[in-house]
């Protein structure tokens, strides 16, 4: 309907306590706001038009023959612009009571203390789903990268630890003797510090904050309180350790594969009885793997996987590496202090890993974690949804390559202070289910 058709005040007797044209101005105020409310809740088009003129002159007609003065007619009538404006309609009341019918219907989607069941949790955990372009600005691999020749890797690379280059081939052609953990010994060619650089903190008298004082020479590392300058590293290795970051040369050392293609060729159908099951019970994960250097580069040490649903563990096992030369079993992350063997009990090899995550998940299943393009590139598995605490819950939404740790985001949103010694990935794989789970049952997402 048109605000430009002419509607007229309905005369108020003896006398009315405005004049006409001041009548006439709120009038036409009435009836332009009432008709942005309508289309804001678009309702415009199936409004009779007719219907919408008399009952603005109705209203109008009423304030003005209840009101004793001109100031009381301008009050009431301010007023139910008010409500216009920022209730989309005259009756604040009727306005709170349609509001309290669809809490309503919001909150019967939650049991008594406020939290959403198994299926509202679940739609909502739907929408925090990461966009692929923001996946792969996280250097997530979402495609199976294109294959490349063995000449267009490089021999000479850079070590992890200690960052000096060496040449992967001729490192582990020698012959090196191991120690009774199954690790690499021999004389130390790699110095480093496992630990991170910390900064000494100092207060800012002048702005009453604390600052961090980034001088090299108060700097030291958290692993053994040396300063920056004092040593070249408190541990050593027998060999350099290397990772490939680039995804290329990832598919290279072991092929990408999505899950789908997986199940494809482990011959798992979702027509199964069982899959038909297992996709009504679990519809995502929380995951979380620990690593370990070999001569094949950054493999797959330990998996843990969990129900989102219940938060019961579905897969916590040690894995087999396939590298014939294990140089770091990175115990001060993994805490892991021994080479898992196939002959252990709750061992796995890589390959079985596959075919139960195959069995536990599909291409429809949600897959939560922190940090998970790190456990994805280990496992070689491509998922479509991805829920990375890290990327969603970051204080810097800015930086991509900025995220806080996850013992941060624990804290402030479980208050639990976790990861105090060495990393456990079942609980690493729970915490990110728990967080999200808490934004979710947040007012934020009702």
């Amino acid at each position: 309907m048109s605000s430009n058709k002419k509607i007229f005040p309905a005369p108020v007797l003896p006398y009315a306590p405005v004049r006409q044209d001041e009548r006439q101005h709120y009038l036409n105020l009435l009836l332009q706001q009432y008709l942005k409310s309508l289309a804001k809740n678009k309702q415009d088009e199936r409004s009779d038009h007719k219907k919408i003129a008399a009952e603005i002159v109705k209203r109008e007609h009423d304030v003005c023959k209840r009101s004793r003065s001109r100031m009381e007619y301008m009050s009431t009538v301010k007023r139910l612009m008010y409500n216009l404006l920022k209730y989309g309609a005259f009756d604040k009341d009727k306005v709170a009571k349609d509001r309290r019918q669809r809490q309503k219907i919001v909150t019967s989607k939650c049991n008594q203390l406020g939290i959403p069941d198994d299926d509202e949790l679940y739609k909502r955990l739907e929408k925090l789903c990461i966009s692929k372009s923001k996946l792969d600005a996280s250097q997530y691999v979402t495609e199976v990268p294109q294959e490349i020749d063995d000449a267009e890797v490089p021999d000479f690379i850079e070590c992890e630890h200690c960052h000096s280059k060496f040449s992967m081939h001729d490192q582990f052609d020698k012959k090196f003797a191991t120690d009774d953990k199954g690790c690499l010994i021999g004389s130390s060619v790699c110095h480093f510090h496992p630990g991170k650089i910390q900064f000494v903190t100092d207060s800012n008298l002048l702005g009453g904050r604390i600052v961090r004082n980034r001088s090299y020479r108060t700097s030291f590392y958290s692993c053994c309180h040396e300063s920056l300058d004092e040593s070249s590293g408190c541990c050593t290795n027998a060999a350099h350790v290397f990772k490939f970051k680039d995804k290329r040369f990832l598919n290279w050392a072991k092929p990408f594969k999505t899950i789908s293609q997986l199940r494809k060729e482990l011959n798992i159908r979702n027509s199964e009885p069982t899959q038909q099951l297992r996709r009504s019970k679990i519809k995502a994960i929380g995951i979380d793997c620990e690593m370990c250097f070999t001569d094949l580069g950054f493999e797959l040490m330990k998996v843990s996987a969990v129900d989102f649903r219940t938060l019961k563990p579905i897969l916590n096992n040690l894995v087999v590496p396939e590298g014939d030369k294990v140089v770091d079993l990175n115990t001060h992350v993994s805490g892991v202090d021994c080479v898992p063997k196939s002959s252990d009990l709750n061992t796995l090899t890589f390959d079985q890993v596959m075919v139960r995550l195959a069995q536990l998940t599909d291409e429809d299943t949600i897959v939560i974690g922190h940090g998970l393009e790190n456990d994805l590139n280990v496992l070689r598995l491509i998922y479509p949804r991805i829920v990375d605490t890290a990327i969603l819950f970051s204080e810097n939404q800015i930086d991509p390559m900025r995220k806080d740790p996850l013992k941060k985001l624990a804290w402030k949103y479980l208050s639990k202070n976790v990861q105090m010694n060495e990393h456990d990935p079942l609980e690493d794989a729970i915490l990110p289910v728990q967080i999200t789970k808490k934004v979710l049952c947040s007012k934020k997402y009702e």
